[in-house]
């Protein structure tokens, strides 16, 4: 309930705080009023978003920290206030799109192969002072923030889990941490035996968008069952939402000179990966020059443009293409 006040109190403190520009025109009372939400909502939104980042623990990146910011945003003053007052993990109700893009469409991002985990004794890795992880017990471990792997965008990991040194037969078992501690899955990451055995696998991780109360403690659990074993964990990867970038768009230019009462065609094309997406043309200020263009078909990429001078005198002639591409991630 403090949290509603201070928001309430907030809306009086900043109406002073922005008085008219000499010579312009007073703020209207719904400028005023629309002015003064969009600003307790960024304060609302800063701040659930802050506290989103204090409860998992660990600092999140740029982009997921944005990306949440905007989304909530989209929401009323009244929800963002209840929110910030109660603790809610309002992030956790957002929209996947909100860390980056959709959850659906994950882009891959490989990385030299890193070790996370290696329970051997003197292994040098997290996790050397484990030992062989004892049967029926899940083991909760880190994941993002190490190796290059970004919290919270990483949603998934390429690994490669192994077993060493095992006392007898058994499986592994990985899956996404929650802090309900859901059931270990039916289906083992692998199949062990006394000798190391190694299996690569695409590893969906906790992901703060869907973890209950949107807090991601630690990012995979581990069960061991039958025997116990040594576990080492490299990961190779991660995949995460793609990242909007803008167009990379050029301007082709051709020029040519256009003697009197002649014509001329000529292209400007667009180079080896790029597309076109419009065209123009430009005869200075001389007039009496006719000219037309043809948007050019995506078999040509290029732009037509065709001009006649009507003039005495030679003139000059710009035919434009504007090309454009769309950049990796």
């Amino acid at each position: 309930m403090k949290r509603v006040l201070a928001a309430s109190a907030l809306l009086l403190i900043v109406a002073p705080l922005a008085p008219a520009l000499a010579g312009a025109a007073p703020e209207t009372a719904s400028e005023q009023s629309l002015r003064e939400q969009v600003e307790v909502k960024d304060a609302l939104a800063d701040e659930i978003v802050a506290a989103a980042e204090r409860r998992s623990g660990r600092d999140w990146d740029e982009v997921a920290k944005s990306g949440l910011r905007q989304a909530l945003l989209t929401r009323s003053v009244t929800d963002l206030s209840e929110a910030a007052a109660l603790g809610t993990p309002l992030e956790a109700l957002m929209d996947t799109r909100a860390f980056g893009g959709n959850v659906d469409d994950l882009v891959f991002t490989p990385l030299p192969g890193c070790r996370i985990l290696d329970t051997r004794p003197g292994s040098g890795a997290p996790g050397a002072s484990i030992g062989p992880i004892v049967p029926g017990t899940p083991r909760s471990i880190f994941v993002a923030g190490t190796c290059g792997i970004p919290f919270p965008s990483a949603k998934a990991i390429a690994a490669n889990f192994m077993a060493v040194d095992a006392s007898g037969a058994g499986d592994l078992r990985v899956w996404p941490w929650d802090q309900t501690a859901p059931p270990q899955p039916p289906t083992p990451a692998l199949a062990y035996t006394p000798s190391a055995i190694a299996n690569g696998l695409v590893m969906p991780i906790c992901n703060t968008a869907t973890a209950t109360g949107g807090t991601c403690g630690h990012d995979l659990f581990l069960q061991t069952n039958g025997s116990a074993t040594y576990v080492a964990i490299t990961v190779l990867g991660y995949f995460a939402a793609p990242r909007t970038t803008a167009l990379d768009c050029v301007d082709v230019v051709s020029s040519r000179s256009l003697v009197a009462h002649g014509s001329v065609g000529f292209w400007a094309a667009c180079p080896a990966g790029y597309s076109i997406t419009g065209s123009g043309f430009d005869q200075g200020p001389a007039e009496g020059v006719e000219m037309h263009t043809d948007f050019a078909m995506s078999s040509t990429n290029a732009t037509l443009c065709g001009a006649y001078n009507h003039t005495g005198v030679t003139q000059s002639v710009t035919c434009t293409a504007r090309c454009c591409r769309i950049p990796g991630r």
